[in-house]
């Protein structure tokens, strides 16, 4: 499933790194993208996998910011993937936005974008 992700967000845009949040950054330049997996939620009534990217841009430049996270947005919601490894499929539904924050290490302005891959069984059809 991360390797389908990651290959989706990598077909926004060639000039914009993506980056996996175990990878040791080290003052890159914006702008680029982190993807971070979260632990699974099971509860009564469904369960599902969160994850989250997180878009960089300049500092203050909020224009590129918002053109990135509409890409993401647009790239991934409602979007049916297919795992890179075994081909299954799984489907990933938007569930919002965080407010800008600044990053000073990298001298960026930050929003991070949630979603969530509901869990059918092993295979979403």
């Amino acid at each position: 499933m991360r390797k389908a992700l990651y290959t989706e967000l990598k077909n926004i845009n060639t000039n914009v790194k993506v980056y996996h949040a175990s990878y040791p950054l080290k003052k890159k330049e914006p702008p680029f993208l982190i993807l971070k997996m979260e632990m699974e939620v099971h509860t009564r009534l469904s369960s599902f996998t969160p994850f989250s990217v997180f878009c960089y841009s300049k500092a203050g430049d909020l224009n590129t910011l918002d053109d990135l996270c509409g890409k993401v947005r647009s790239a991934l919601n409602k979007k049916l993937l297919n795992r890179i490894s075994d081909k299954t499929s799984f489907f990933i539904e938007y569930e919002g936005a965080s407010a800008d924050f600044v990053d000073d290490d990298f001298k960026a302005v930050c929003r991070k974008l949630s979603f969530k891959i509901p869990i059918f069984g092993n295979d979403f059809l």
